[in-house]
């Protein structure tokens, strides 16, 4: 061989090494956006949009309305701060003021006596609305009969007890309307299947016997709806589940697996010296073929049933339906790493499905298109190790 087509065929090998690296940290700057982006609407979506990352996203029209129920209930817990919340706080902070100016107990008595009967106007139980100022009543006698000099301390602890009451008048108001939502929900939670001893069952059960309580926690009723809600919706994924979502899934780990094979390919055709700047093309174009392909067969295996049998095995089948995200994933990502494989199943199934006359499945399909294509995934020819 001469000097000048050594001298060429070096010159081609280095151009091609060149042409590689840039399309492996090309690849590898792909990856690492597809990562960062991922990342970030997932953790917007798990944050504020909650609901997409349940399995159960689209329940059925009965679940619907039992978690619109429940819904409603949540913000039925935060009317009476919205609406009964300045009322109360008015009355409080005029009772709080007459007290201050009060000079003897019997007026302090008084004073407790008229904002009782004024509770019991706004909807509190007239045998309730007593107890909820007792303990303040109780300290503003004390920093009325305390002398100048002393008042401090039982005046704060009176302002912090009127603080406390109405806390307790606002749940008061809104215990008795819930309670009666909450065993009409019972019942329709039990037509579902969920019983009494159902997680939903029990929880709601929780709730009711805190709302008969003689001083109810809203904020703690609320935190067990939710509870309630969240059985109804099912677990909660770290990936997308609504239904137009999850092939946004499958395509973005499809992406990543078929990323991942092409660099370890990229770099060991590189450290072979084996890589030809002609497979670029076909390498870019992979980036489209992937995804969509993953879809095409997470598809088939979700509507149809395929299966499997060999001489080692008894045979088993193969389906996507009602699994759970997380085995979506793991099979998009596999998918994205022998895409190859998967082009092959789609035409295996197209064979079937649409046969062609003249030729049985699978015959006739000549690939002379594949000859001197780099395998991703596979060893460099000659250079051993798996095919």
């Amino acid at each position: 061989m001469s000097e000048e087509v050594k001298d060429t065929e070096t010159a081609v090998s280095q151009e091609n090494t060149q042409a590689g690296r840039r399309t492996f940290w090309g690849t590898l700057a792909v990856l690492i956006l597809l990562v960062a982006a991922y990342a970030v609407s997932h953790a917007v979506t798990f944050q504020q949009n909650g609901y997409l990352h349940y399995e159960a996203a689209d329940v059925a029209g009965d679940r619907r309305e039992l978690l619109v129920t429940v819904s409603a209930l949540e913000d039925q817990l935060e009317t009476p701060s919205a609406v009964a919340a300045p009322a109360v706080g008015a009355l409080l902070h005029d009772l709080e003021q007459s007290v201050l100016r009060a000079e003897t107990s019997d007026e302090v008595n008084d004073l407790f006596e008229t904002a009782s009967q004024q509770l019991a106007r706004l909807g509190i139980q007239e045998d309730v609305s007593p107890k909820i100022l007792a303990a303040a009543q109780s300290r503003a006698v004390e920093t009325v009969s305390a002398s100048e000099e002393e008042r401090e301390v039982p005046k704060r602890l009176f302002q912090a007890e009127l603080e406390i009451a109405e806390a307790w008048a606002l749940d008061a108001l809104g215990a008795p309307a819930v309670l009666e939502r909450v065993e009409q929900l019972t019942q329709a939670a039990e037509g579902l299947g969920y019983d009494a001893g159902s997680d939903v069952g029990k929880t709601l059960a929780d709730v009711a016997q805190e709302l008969k309580t003689e001083r109810p926690n809203r904020r703690l009723v609320a935190e067990m709806m939710g509870q309630v809600a969240d059985e109804i919706r099912g677990p909660q994924s770290l990936f997308w589940s609504h239904t137009a979502l999850r092939w946004l899934e499958v395509m973005a780990w499809s992406l990543t697996g078929m990323l991942l094979v092409r660099l370890w390919s990229i770099g060991k055709y590189i450290a072979t010296g084996k890589f030809d700047a002609k497979w670029n093309f076909w390498w870019w174009a992979k980036i489209i073929q992937a995804p969509l392909l993953a879809v095409g067969v997470v598809l088939a295996l979700t509507y149809f049933e395929l299966g499997v049998a060999s001489g080692e095995t008894l045979g088993f089948k193969i389906s996507l339906r009602d699994q759970p995200m997380e085995l979506i994933v793991a099979v998009s990502l596999i998918l994205g790493m022998f895409s190859d494989r998967a082009y092959n199943f789609l035409t295996e199934l197209a064979g079937k499905v649409l046969p062609d006359r003249e030729s049985a499945p699978g015959e006739g399909q000549s690939k002379d298109g594949d000859e001197g294509k780099p395998k991703d995934g596979q060893e460099v020819p000659g250079q051993g190790g798996a095919g």
